[in-house]
């Protein structure tokens, strides 16, 4: 029987040693991620939508240095997370704003027409109930007129207010117009504040004697202390405007 020596055992790279090298996460990577988790704060306010393009920026320069052959980092999956989370937020957060400003449009919209209809049906002290704040109003019931005959100040602001000249317009050619939403010219929101300002067109009569003329209305809406919407409020009605499409 012949004896033989000891059988050499070969180590693969595989399998551990001094032959394979440790790979640092790159924390560039990290970073994107966490950036991406911050994401979300673009939800706030247009001026934090720069977070989710710090973290797109990030992680794509973090995913080309990862690429390199040469590299010796890893973080790939933490990069691609950051960017996956960037990248959305930078799409929802726009869309929602956009969203949010289509409702106030539309919400304004609606009572400023209100507002022309209760004109044209004469109602004028349901509209200056428009023009009040919303603590001051009152229910549109067979009683609202009794409340302008008994309140001195309610009567007199009542008056002005028939008093000012679009008012005066709009009440004298009464059913006759015909009222359509012109455009936005501004909105503003602060807080639990909004404000919008709207151009309407005006026309009436019929065929060649056909006239038309341009109204704005400025609304504000405030909010309650629980976020839900208290109503709006029309302020400072101004006829004969050059609507701002027509102004450039």
């Amino acid at each position: 029987m012949t004896e033989s020596g000891p059988v050499p055992i070969k180590l693969s790279p595989a399998a551990g040693g001094p032959q394979q090298a440790y790979r640092a996460v790159s924390k560039l990577a990290v970073a994107a991620m966490v950036v991406g988790l911050l994401a979300p704060m673009a939800l706030i306010a247009p001026i934090l939508w720069a977070v989710p393009v710090l973290g797109i920026a990030m992680a794509i320069v973090a995913l080309k240095r990862l690429s390199d052959s040469s590299s010796e980092l890893v973080g790939r999956t933490a990069a691609l997370a950051g960017l996956a989370l960037s990248i959305t937020l930078l799409v929802v957060a726009p869309v929602r704003q956009a969203s949010a400003h289509w409702s106030l449009h539309r919400e304004a919209r609606t009572w400023g027409l209100l507002w022309f209809e209760l004109l044209a049906n004469d109602e004028p002290h349901k509209a200056h109930q428009l023009t009040l704040g919303i603590g001051m109003r009152q229910s549109f019931d067979a009683h609202l007129w009794d409340a302008y005959r008994h309140d001195t100040n309610l009567k007199a602001s009542l008056e002005d207010f028939v008093d000012e000249p679009l008012v005066r317009v709009l009440l004298a050619l009464g059913p006759k117009v015909e009222v359509h939403f012109w455009g936005n010219v501004a909105q503003q929101v602060s807080g639990r504040a909004a404000q919008m300002v709207q151009d309407y067109s005006v026309s009436y009569g019929t065929g060649d004697e056909r006239a038309t003329f341009f109204c704005r209305l400025m609304f504000v809406r405030l909010t309650d202390r629980d976020g839900g919407p208290a109503g709006w409020q029309i302020k400072g009605p101004q006829g004969g405007v050059l609507p701002l499409s027509m102004s450039k």
